[in-house]
């Protein structure tokens, strides 16, 4: 605890500088921050495919490495015109306290499942680690849920931030109705808000990729994109 707060300090706060949105889940982390820093111009990448800004790509151990390297390279992230990064967040991460002190603008959880039980021993040891990320959120921050998960369910109730969830299945803020796949692909019709945005189109194929797309379509709609260039750019992904 005490290293993340020196590294925050030593770095000069990076993170509360730029919009620090943090993936988590046991499925769906690497695909979701992957495509927010395809979708969104000015953003960094930092997990389990290593850190990625600009033209700089780096090899790290960890999906979520210490408090030291990820201060560090925010700092760079920032210095060098970065405004948004997008991080993977894992339970071991919250366990050994390596991102305490990094204000999150945006949290996303995914789901849950039958993983990483060496560490946690129980799946509410598991889904209890998880929920720190969001009961550590302050008002001003967004919390992305997969209500598709029952302990996503359970996690809407346990942070103070707005929240926006999302689904394939049930009402939800961002909902995928009419989920087609072919061989080029998945579409779907987007409910938000009551209103219908038909056949968004997507390069990746599956139902758990339109799941990651919702996920990704919450940050994009938070940090002010249009939904033309949303359209398009999911388009090209």
């Amino acid at each position: 605890d005490e290293l993340a707060r020196i590294a925050s300090i030593f770095y000069q706060n990076p993170s509360s500088k730029m919009n620090l949105i943090g993936v988590t889940g046991t499925d769906g982390k690497t695909t979701v921050a992957t495509i927010i820093k395809q979708v969104v111009s000015d953003t960094g990448y930092i997990g389990t495919n290593g850190i990625d800004y600009l033209c700089n790509h780096y090899y790290i151990k960890n999906t979520t490495p210490n408090p030291i390297i990820i201060n560090s390279f925010l700092n760079d992230m920032f210095n060098s015109g970065i405004k948004n990064c997008a991080m993977e967040v894992s339970s071991q991460a919250i366990l050994g306290k390596r991102i305490n002190y990094l204000p999150f603008q945006i949290a996303i959880f995914t789901n849950l499942t039958h993983e990483h039980l060496d560490s946690h021993h129980t799946m509410e040891e598991y889904f209890q680690t998880k929920a720190k990320l969001f009961s550590s959120l302050d008002k001003d921050s967004l919390a992305i849920i997969n209500i598709d998960s029952p302990y996503g369910k359970r996690l809407t109730k346990m942070t103070k931030a707005k929240v926006i969830t999302y689904s394939t299945k049930e009402k939800a803020t961002l909902r995928a109705l009419n989920i087609r796949f072919d061989s080029k692909g998945s579409v779907f019709d987007l409910e938000y808000k009551y209103r219908i945005y038909k056949k968004i189109e997507t390069n990746l194929i599956g139902k758990y990729n339109v799941s990651n797309i919702l996920a990704c379509i919450g940050v994009f709609f938070d940090l002010g994109i249009p939904f033309k260039e949303i359209r398009e750019r999911l388009r090209n992904l």
